[in-house]
């Protein structure tokens, strides 16, 4: 048998006590052999008992060595009391050997509490032992049995006899109290631990495996004596005194300072479980935080997860969870079911939380080779007495099974009256733990308990606290466009998005039943209504709108796109547009008085893919916003399907396709431009223009350019006419240009927005000049120099830069000799022209130096 090494790990050993000290607190062994306790190596021991103010506390230690070791080990004894440490000393090599024994101490406590007795290795001889003894009087000195306990019971069997059946008391966290009868066993630096637990299924988990298991090396990290799972249950020596509080204080040993409350006698109290909340993190699959809460509660809850929604939680995808709980819980849920694929959330999922076993606590003997067999009684709850248990040995070496009893899985419960699940040798190996591994083949070697943690259960029957919380599904509708209010359309593709990208595509694994609009299936949650992001995957996707601005009357082509990864798929298709935009799709009509609606269908190719289908639609003319004219956006929504859809579908729900709304900032205009032209008069131009339709217009502008780029306006023309009729309008500029140049009209609504006609050009040919007219130097510095052969009445000299900006206006009779200044000038290119009674006269280039 193998000798484990938990330095670190708190430990716990049965004192020692001689057959003529009867009254102690504990047990003796056969033949008078002392059960001595974990080896040095073993870390912390400790003893704790509580005491009343008056009571008396008496404390023993012996120390020894296994047979034919040789090196000595020592130990440093603290003793603390419910306020802190009464005495310290150190157990060495001087005191030895079996009938080597430390003075009583007797100590009267000042207070009620709980008293600590720690024996620390200094340092780690091989089974170098100590076995010590606490017990608890009454102030004459009468033994007061029922009082100490600990937390992991050791022992140290040297010899062959089986030790004398003996009874251990259990009191779990939640108060439910257990008696244990064990029958007959020897081993060598054996362990009896009781927890919630039992044997985990990892070193680091809170979960039980409900499963004995063996190990190999001095120890298992499987069994309670590693658990971080909270605390383990008290082990009490006899029942349980009638004295015994509900709880007391003892001091804290771990921080050397402050008091720690433990639980002791108290009526179990009925558990409460909360209903379990589910907070999704996840924007395209069904993950996120289960909260609950568990009150009068220590132990496992179980939060099993229904991944398809049917209400059966044992389906061969669904999956369950433990969680070890005292209070307030929160779990994460990856979104996946138990074969590690991607719960959407279109798909409904439920959750159940609830607590199986109430005052469920496990009895773990740890490298027993013989045992006679184990009866468990649970002493109070519903019920009670009880003596049923569980055990499931199924993974353990059927070669060398030679349990006492032929159940080998004892999960259906076992009545354990008289003793069961003990076992023999197997072997005739001597000592029991010379035959080496358990996990060996051989069945005439070793004992069947060396090197294995078994595991025995209980709990109350019948049991069960449950709640269980429906995860609705979250059908993706395409919302983000629409303003708060507006009917709400939903599909969810057949498909699955395995990837967990939010699109349905075909980069999703096995998905070849969906059908989408456009390239891939974008569910925003936020506005991206840009007609220009219209074909992007990240932004809305599915039509092809017509460029530029809408005008009423006007006939535009919208293209639907969509989609499918199974060949040859009949895909069906409608439109809506919103024209009046009041949030209503059912009573637009187009320009012809019909329904704003457009269905259709298509079939994809055969190898999957877009299908495009072009719909021709006719804007109607009073496409209006209520109380004023439309210069913002409108709304299209765009359906796909695998059936039919029908003109009142607008709000429905379909199992199997996508949704696209769009909120586009295309623009109604409120002035439909009609003709617009230039002319060539008497060395002017003239504009003329017409409109259609005006709505709330507020003016007409008349801009001008030599380049096509640079506008600058030279008329403003002021209207607040609404009309269905045509208006025609006209402007003549005199300072026309003897080279290219261009004009639009700049129209202003009343609510401010502004539109622009088309734009049209003009080339000059205007010759009229006065050929006894000069102008010089050129270029010039500071004065151009005109001349001429007599006196001009009422003209008019301009000159004006190279973007034709007036840069000189002078307005009066020209002499034969007339000096204009441009010292002021910037360098440049300029024009000349003199004009009388409306006419250019002159004109001509120079440049400014």
């Amino acid at each position: 048998m193998m000798i484990r090494n938990l330095l670190l790990v708190v430990l716990i050993l049965i004192f020692f006590i001689t057959p003529h000290d009867t009254h102690a607190e504990g047990r003796g062994s056969s033949a008078g052999n002392p059960l001595f306790g974990a080896a040095a190596q073993e870390g912390i021991i400790a003893l704790y008992g509580y005491a009343q103010a008056g009571e008396k506390i008496d404390f023993r230690i012996e120390r020894t060595r296994s047979a034919g070791i040789s090196t000595d080990g020592s130990w440093t004894i603290k003793i603390f009391s419910p306020l802190g440490l009464v005495d310290k000393f150190l157990l060495n090599s001087s005191i030895i050997g079996t009938t080597c024994t430390m003075p009583k101490i007797t100590i009267t406590s000042t207070t009620a509490g709980i008293w600590t007795l720690l024996a620390i290795p200094t340092s780690n001889a091989n089974n170098d032992a100590v076995s010590f003894d606490l017990t608890v009087y009454t102030s004459a000195n009468s033994p007061l049995t029922g009082r100490v306990y600990t937390y992991s019971l050791h022992g140290l069997d040297q010899s062959s006899p089986l030790e004398a059946n003996f009874t251990l008391y259990f009191l779990n966290p939640d108060g439910y109290q257990y008696s244990g009868l064990y029958k007959g066993l020897n081993g060598l630096n054996y362990t009896i631990v009781s927890d919630n637990f039992g044997v985990r299924t990892s070193g680091n988990s809170c979960i039980s495996s409900y499963k004995s298991v063996s190990y190999s090396g001095k120890w298992s990290n499987l069994g309670p004596d590693s658990a971080v799972c909270g605390a383990r249950n008290k082990i009490f020596f006899n029942a349980f005194n009638a004295a015994l509080p509900a709880s007391s204080v003892r001091f804290n040993t771990t921080t050397g300072i402050g008091q720690i409350t433990e639980a002791l006698i108290f009526t179990p109290l009925t558990p409460t479980l909360s209903a379990a909340t589910f907070v999704r993190t996840g924007s395209c699959i069904q993950q996120g935080n289960v909260y609950f809460s568990t009150n009068n509660f220590y132990g496992s809850v179980y939060v099993a997860f229904d991944v398809n929604g049917n209400g059966i939680f044992t389906d061969s995808a669904d999956r369950t969870d433990t969680v070890f709980s005292t209070g307030a819980n929160s779990i994460y849920f990856n979104g996946l079911d138990r074969y590690g694929k991607i719960i959407p959330i279109s798909q409904a999922i439920n959750i159940k939380v609830s607590i199986d076993k109430v005052g469920e606590t496990h009895f773990v003997m740890s490298d027993i080779e013989i045992f006679g067999g184990i009866e468990v009684t649970r002493l109070n709850g519903p019920g009670s007495p009880n003596k049923t248990i569980y055990w499931d040995d199924t993974n353990l070496l059927s070669a060398s099974n030679c349990s006492l009893t032929s159940i080998v899985d004892g999960r259906a419960g076992v009545n354990s009256t008289g003793g069961v699940h003990g076992w023999n040798q197997c072997g005739t190996a001597s000592p029991p733990s010379s035959g080496g591994s358990t996990n060996n083949a051989t069945p005439n070697l070793g004992a069947w308990g060396n090197q294995r943690l078994i595991d025995n259960w209980t709990y109350l029957l019948p049991t069960g606290v449950t709640y269980t919380t429906n995860v609705p599904a979250i059908h993706l509708p395409d919302f983000g466009d629409l303003p708060t209010g507006w009917p709400i359309a939903a599909a969810n593709t057949k498909g699955q998005d395995t990837n967990g990208d939010c699109v349905i595509d075909n980069n999703d694994v096995g998905n070849t039943t969906s059908v989408w609009a456009g390239a891939g299936v974008d569910f925003e949650s936020a506005p991206k209504n840009s007609a220009i992001n219209a074909t992007s995957d990240n932004y809305d996707d599915g039509m092809s709108f017509p460029p530029g601005s809408v005008n009423r009357g006007s006939k535009y082509t919208y293209i639907p796109n969509i989609n499918s990864n199974a060949s040859n798929k009949t895909i069906y298709y409608a439109l809506w547009f919103d024209w009046n935009n009041n949030g209503n799709f059912s009573d637009d009509v187009d320009c012809y008085g019909n329904p704003a609606f457009y269905t259709g269908n298509g079939n994809t190719p055969v190898a999957g893919g877009i299908t495009s289908i072009p719909v021709s639609v006719c804007v109607p003319t009073d496409a209006i916003e209520p109380g004023g004219v439309s210069v913002g956006d409108y709304k299209v929504r765009l359906i796909v399907s695998d059936s039919a859809i029908s003109f009142s579908q607008y709000n429905y729900f379909f199992s199997n396709g996508e949704v696209e709304d769009y909120q586009l900032p295309l623009v109604i205009l409120p002035v439909t431009f009609g003709a617009i032209s230039t002319k060539e008069k008497n060395c002017t131009t003239v504009l003329s223009f017409e409109t259609i339709y005006e709505q709330r217009n507020s003016s007409f502008e008349i801009e001008r350019s030599n380049d096509g780029y640079i506008w600058r306006s030279i008329e403003k023309i002021t209207t607040s006419s609404n009309s269905n009729t045509v208006k025609k309008y006209q402007y003549t500029d005199v300072n026309i240009l003897d080279e290219p140049t261009f004009y639009r009209i700049k129209q202003t609504a009343i609510n401010g927005n502004i539109q622009y006609s088309k734009t049209v050009s003009i080339t000059p040919t205007c010759k009229e000049h006065i050929s006894n007219i000069t102008s010089y130097p050129n270029p010039v510095n500071d004065k151009l120099i005109i001349t001429t052969s007599g006196n001009l009445q009422n003209a008019v000299i301009i000159l004006t830069n190279s973007i034709g900006q007036t840069v000189l206006y002078q307005k009066n009779n020209i002499n034969v000799y007339t000096k204009i200044e441009t010292s002021k000038l910037l360098r440049g290119l300029y024009k000349i022209r003199v004009i009388q009674n409306g006419k250019i006269i002159y004109q001509n280039k120079f440049i400014k130096l």
